[in-house]
C-alpha cells in the first residue's frame, strides 16, 4: 500500500547491506586509500588525533669493556604529533512524493541503493582530491593531504604541531625536476635518499603522463608489476623495486614517493562512513539521512617520504 513503507527496515537494509559494500568500494577505488585500507584503518577517540613519533636513537647505547661505568642518561626519543579531526558527510534525501509514488519496500530499496551509489562516487572524488591538498580547503575542513604531510616546509611550515624549520628530522624530501630529464637513475637518486637499510619507499604515486614516460623507459627491459595492485584493478610498473601507480587526482607534474609503513588513515570511532536514521524536517515533506565520516591522514615519519615536482616529461 502506498505511503506505508517501513523506514526502520529501509534504514537497516541500507546500513547492513548497501553501505558495507559501497564504502568498501570507496577505499578500493583510490590506490592510496586501497593500500592504507589493506594495512588496516585505525580507529581512535579523543579531542584530537595524537600519534607517538620516534625522532631520535638512544644516546646511551654503545660498546663497553669490563668494569666501565655505564651511562644512565636518558635522552628524549619520542614526541606526540597532533592532528585535528576532519569530517565529511553526504546527504541522502527522499521526497514525500517518492514515498507515496512507490508501492512497496522493493521500490524504495532500489532508490536508496541508487542514492548511496551516487554518494559513493561523490565521496570518492571529494576525498581523492583532498588527499593531494594541504588541508586548508573549505576553511581548513579538508583532510591534511600529501602537500601538508609530505613537505620540507616550503609549502607547510608546521605539520601535526611540529615546526619543520626547527626540527629538520620532520622534513620530507622536496625536489624539482624542472630541468631534469626523466630517468630511472634520477628516480633512484630520490628513493635512495629516503632509504635507511631495509626501511625504504615502496610506492610512487603519479599522473598518467609521468607514468607513461616511465613505462617507455622500462619496456626495453623485463617489465615487472605488483600483483597485489593489479588484482585491485590498478595498472602499475616496478621502478627500481618500487610500485609506480597512476592516481587520477594526483597533480599532472608530481611524483609522490611514499613509504606506506609510515602512513595511516585514522577514523573516529562510530564515524567510519556511518549512516544515521532517516528524519523528517519540520519545513519539508521529505526524509533525510546523512553518511558521516571523521578522521585524517597521518604521517608518522615525514623524512621517509618525498615529493618530486615540476616534472617535465618532454625532457
Amino acid at each position: 500500500m502506498a505511503g506505508t513503507v517501513n523506514w526502520t527496515a529501509i534504514e537497516a537494509f541500507t546500513r547492513d547491506i548497501v553501505l558495507p559494500n559501497v564504502f568498501d568500494q570507496i577505499f578500493k577505488a583510490n590506490p592510496v586509500f586501497s593500500i592504507l585500507d589493506g594495512k588496516g584503518i585505525k580507529e581512535r577517540s579523543g579531542k584530537d588525533i595524537r600519534v607517538l613519533t620516534e625522532y631520535a636513537k638512544n644516546a646511551g647505547a654503545g660498546s663497553y669493556s669490563g668494569l666501565d661505568v655505564l651511562p644512565t642518561t636518558r635522552n628524549e626519543k619520542f614526541g606526540d604529533t597532533v592532528l585535528t579531526w576532519k569530517q565529511a558527510q553526504c546527504p541522502i534525501v527522499f521526497s514525500g512524493r517518492e514515498d507515496f509514488q512507490n508501492s512497496g519496500p522493493e521500490e524504495i530499496e532500489s532508490i536508496v541503493t541508487n542514492e548511496v551509489q551516487n554518494a559513493k562516487t561523490t565521496i570518492q572524488d571529494i576525498m581523492g582530491t583532498a588527499l593531494y591538498t594541504d588541508g586548508t580547503g573549505n576553511n581548513s575542513k579538508d583532510i591534511d593531504g600529501f602537500i601538508a604531510a609530505i613537505d620540507d616546509g616550503s609549502n607547510v611550515a608546521t605539520y601535526a604541531g611540529i615546526a619543520r624549520g626547527t626540527y629538520t628530522w620532520w622534513k620530507s624530501g622536496y625536489t624539482t625536476w624542472v630541468a631534469t630529464p626523466v630517468s630511472l637513475n634520477a628516480m633512484q637518486s630520490i628513493t635512495g635518499a629516503r632509504t635507511d637499510g631495509s626501511i625504504k619507499p615502496d610506492y610512487l604515486f603519479t599522473s598518467q603522463a609521468i607514468y607513461d614516460k616511465f613505462y617507455e623507459l622500462v619496456v626495453p627491459m623485463q617489465r615487472q608489476h605488483s600483483d597485489g595492485m593489479a588484482r585491485a584493478g590498478f595498472d602499475n610498473i616496478m621502478i627500481n623495486g618500487r610500485t609506480m601507480v597512476v592516481d587520477s587526482h594526483c597533480g599532472a607534474t608530481d611524483i609522490w614517493v611514499v613509504n606506506s609503513d609510515y602512513l595511516s588513515m585514522v577514523t573516529a570511532k562510530g564515524r567510519n562512513f556511518t549512516m544515521g536514521p532517516f528524519q523528517t524536517p519540520t519545513n519539508q515533506d521529505a526524509r533525510i539521512s546523512r553518511i558521516l565520516w571523521a578522521g585524517n591522514l597521518v604521517n608518522k615519519s615525514c623524512r621517509r617520504h618525498a615529493r618530486v615536482y615540476a616534472v617535465d616529461v618532454t625532457l
